[in-house]
């Protein structure tokens, strides 16, 4: 019975780094759409105010955009739009 309920706790973990990779991705992606449409937004902006938020936005999500990319390298992902990784996962 240990065996089975080791190999159950396996795959809920399996389970779980798949579901955690699935999302970072995901966010990684959120984070690339909102990098290419806020210049435009930007360019477009009539208030000098709204224009210097959305640069300053756009800095903010660059630099998460560059953490997930961390994330991405610790987890030994060979391509971030894969669904395969470097590691045994």
């Amino acid at each position: 019975m240990k065996k089975s309920k080791a190999k159950t706790k396996a795959r809920k973990n399996e389970t779980l780094h798949d579901l955690f990779v699935l999302k970072i991705r995901a966010l990684y992606d959120v984070e690339n759409q909102i990098m290419k449409a806020l210049p435009k937004m930007a360019r477009e902006a009539t208030s000098e105010d709204l224009r210097s938020a959305l640069e300053q936005h756009l800095r903010e999500t660059e630099g998460q955009a560059r953490r997930l990319e961390r994330v991405f390298s610790l987890l030994k992902m060979s391509d971030r739009k894969s669904t395969r990784l470097n590691s045994s996962h």
